[in-house]
């Protein structure tokens, strides 16, 4: 257990969505790996920021706090985030005390990783402090405008800040970044308005789910119980704007008192001719809306104050009225309870040796995967495993059931399914098409909070890298690997993206997961259509030329991911064209990677595994190339950089190809017949 003077949010918002033990004893390598296992091209990294820089605190005070000087805990209070690991790199370089110390203590190792972390923490911080700089401007130009505002420095020890709000709030101030402690839980929101008694968070993104209203629950909570009033909350946050209104480095804020209450953020029908009002209205539920359309009118549901929500301690939502088989939930009184008493605090530290259903769930969809710690130690053929394929492996551990127990009979064996008809499935067909010329890609992102040039919106992928196969019979005769400087980004890069791709004389071109690179290459298609229609940057002979190459690569894309989807996640064995049991209804290319490494298999074309490689993951890639745009890997490291970027996107296509061997060698197997039967066996 960590011992901690103050309890945050992220200690509160842990025990609400998943086993309290991890609010309290979550290492730095387990947030890591959380977040990174099974990284999604199209996730943000920005969206786990809290947990992981205030994981790195955590890390450098539980590993080294014991060797640093009073001096050093001073300097060290003053500091935040990266900038500790700046410290602690500066402090091993200059003081050959501290250094002996932690060779000595076998520390050594614990310190370079956290070092190695010093450009990826440094692009999260500055990359989120470009929306928190954008969003206190507006508040001084627009919705403070004509009142005193008192910005409460972030980089001093907790206690002074909690301090210094107490002394700023006997004035009618507004303050930003204020702290407030009841009995050692701290809320830091967004804004503190002394005057109307309204508290604000900051949203970096303009879509809301519950975890907003539920942070402004324990916010409010903590302010009120130290002794403040209040009054209203809201959320500040970045308004949706259509991809023509969008320019380079511009947000706009607005401030609602309103927030979508479900778990998942809205999403949107694109078939709807929505205004810029109506979609944000519908990112935040706000019923008071006046709806130009009549369908979306009459679907909005109803929806009250945040404050409300917080006053009914949030039972309109019936977050704390679990059932009996229900994960256990707090409330933010139970929760002050628990960190107040040793021996409430020792029993829900405590790891609890069983696993059930209930350490699936994500009750405030925070996106961690704690549940994968647990499976490791208790359930560890289960490793790896679709959610939906553990559950039922949980559900029949409790309660055995003949049906459920036949699906688990495959992939408890390992058994592998083959349909008899797979040669004849379009997507195996059109990558064995004898003297085809095939081109296999990838596409590798940069993405950041505000737009990086006009017509990009905040947090949408712009194509940093591609790396291109080509081969006929399955032979490669040519391989391009490309990165584009983020740092430098405009619309001529995309222009180059696509030239760069575009093959006339390709028959297909090959992708693992075509819902990514068929989205960036249409969104790329839209933004260059307004440097066209709206900048006249590009002439309108140069967009349809353009416009063709895009149509002819996505007409053309051809997803090898398919000869390994498995239906409903792996529960209908035979609705595929492979069914591997050894991956219990996965199928990501980094699972294929590793059947094949782990079954020692040989084939064709072999990859160097993802665990040799320096970037070993698309997130870390994704990291890297934020790091470029912001100017946090200057031009020197850059060069370096670039060798290990064009090695994992390369790797990657190489794994496409690898995959499609792999295919073949199940097809032409001894065991050929032994797959076959039980593709027959299984099928519904």
């Amino acid at each position: 257990m960590n011992n901690k003077k103050y309890y945050k949010f992220l200690n509160y918002a842990i025990m609400n969505s998943s086993r309290p033990y991890f609010a309290f004893n979550t290492s730095l390598e387990e947030i890591y790996k959380s977040f990174n296992e099974e990284y999604d091209d199209d996730v943000n990294i920005f969206n786990q920021s809290d947990y992981q820089i205030d994981c790195i605190e955590e890390k450098i005070e539980t590993e080294f706090g014991e060797y640093f000087t009073t001096a050093d805990r001073e300097e060290l209070d003053k500091l935040m985030g990266y900038e500790k690991l700046l410290f602690l790199k500066n402090k091993l370089a200059n003081d050959s005390t501290f250094y002996k110390q932690i060779i000595e203590h076998d520390k050594i190792n614990v310190a370079n990783e956290l070092i190695d972390k010093i450009s990826e923490y440094k692009a999260l911080a500055m990359g989120l402090g470009l929306v928190t700089n954008k969003a206190i401007e507006y508040l001084k130009r627009d919705y403070f405008s004509n009142r005193e505002i008192e910005i409460i420095s972030c980089k001093q020890r907790k206690d002074k800040k909690i301090e210094q709000t107490k002394q700023s709030v006997i004035n009618d101030k507004i303050l930003i970044n204020p702290a407030f402690e009841y009995k050692s839980c701290i809320a830091v929101p967004f804004f503190y308005d002394v005057k109307t008694k309204t508290v604000g968070i900051l949203l970096y993104s303009n879509k809301t789910s519950l975890k907003n209203i539920f942070r402004l629950y324990y916010d409010v909570n903590v302010i009120r119980n130290a002794g403040y009033e209040v009054n209203e909350a809201v959320i500040v946050i970045p308004k949706y704007q259509d991809r023509k209104n969008v320019k380079q480095g511009r947000l706009n804020f607005m401030v609602s008192e309103y927030a979508n209450y479900k778990k998942s953020k809205p999403t949107i029908d694109k078939k709807k001719n929505l205004s810029e009002n109506e979609i944000q209205a519908i990112f935040i539920k706000d019923p008071n809306f006046k709806y130009s359309s009549k369908t979306t009118k009459k679907n909005v549901e109803t929806n009250v104050k945040i404050i409300d929500h917080i006053n009914s301690e949030l039972s309109i939502l019936e977050f704390f009225n679990k059932k009996v088989n229900e994960r256990e939930t707090f409330t933010f009184k139970k929760f002050v309870e628990i960190v107040n008493d040793e021996e409430l605090l020792k029993k829900y530290s405590s790891w609890v040796n069983e696993i059930d259903e209930t350490d699936l769930e994500d009750d405030l969809n925070l996106g961690n995967q704690f549940y994968l710690s647990i499976v490791e130690k208790l359930l560890p053929n289960y490793a790896i495993s679709s959610k939906v394929i553990l559950r039922l492996k949980l559900k029949n551990l409790k309660e055995p059931n003949f049906k459920d127990q036949i699906i688990l009979d495959f992939y408890d064996n390992n058994k592998v399914a083959l349909n008899p008809d797979i040669e004849e499935y379009h997507v195996y067909q059109k990558i064995n098409k004898e003297n085809a010329k095939i081109i296999w890609f990838d596409f590798e992102g940069v993405t950041l909070p505000i737009p990086i040039i006009d017509y990009n919106k905040p947090y949408n992928q712009l194509m940093s890298q591609t790396s291109i196969i080509k081969t006929i019979n399955n032979e490669i005769y040519e391989s391009h690997d490309y990165v584009y400087d983020p740092k430098k980004y405009d619309y001529r890069t995309l222009i180059k993206v696509i030239d760069d791709l575009y093959d006339e004389e390709a028959s297909c071109y090959v992708v693992y997961n075509k819902s990514y690179e068929s989205s960036r290459l249409l969104e790329m298609q839209e933004m260059l259509f307004y440097y066209y229609d709206r900048s006249e940057l590009i002439s309108i002979e140069e967009y349809r030329a353009i416009e063709h190459k895009i149509k002819f690569i996505v007409e053309r894309i051809v997803d090898i991911a398919e000869l390994f989807i498995v239906g409903s996640h792996g529960l209908k064995i035979s609705n595929c064209q492979i069914n591997i049991g050894e991956l219990k209804g996965k199928y990501s290319i980094k699972k294929i990677e590793h059947y094949v490494s782990n079954n020692k298999i040989k084939l064709q074309h072999m990859i160097m595994p993802y665990k040799d490689l320096a970037i070993k993951n698309g997130g870390m890639a994704l990291q890297i190339s934020t790091a470029r745009a912001l100017d946090v890997i200057k031009d020197n490291e850059w060069e370096q950089e670039i060798i290990a970027l064009k090695q994992y996107c390369h790797n990657d296509v190489l794994a496409m190809i690898m995959a499609f061997d792999l295919v073949k060698h199940i097809i032409k197997s001894p065991r050929r017949r032994e797959y076959i039967n039980n593709f027959k066996t299984y099928k519904d």
